[in-house]
């Protein structure tokens, strides 16, 4: 419930340290197949997160500091 509620809050760090724990606990019930699947669970949550990173930019807030680029300078023109 947790990995789900964290995973619908982006708050990746803390879906992947429930991951974590969840392997250990899955690896020392010995749950191979369910340990796989919250590692590879994981994993793809790794891949996310570092996708969500490498975004230094929003198209919707790019457009209004365009806007307020063309304001300054409209208003910087006039006398």
């Amino acid at each position: 419930m947790a990995e789900a509620d964290f995973k619908s809050l982006e708050i990746y760090r803390s879906v992947k340290d429930v991951q974590y724990l969840l392997s250990v606990v899955y690896h020392n019930l010995g749950m191979m197949r369910e340990r796989d699947e919250v590692a590879n669970r994981h994993s793809q949550t790794e891949e996310h997160q570092s996708k969500l990173e490498g975004i230094t930019f929003d198209p919707l807030y790019q457009s209004i500091f365009e806007l307020v680029a063309e304001v300054g300078a409209a208003l910087a023109a006039r006398k």
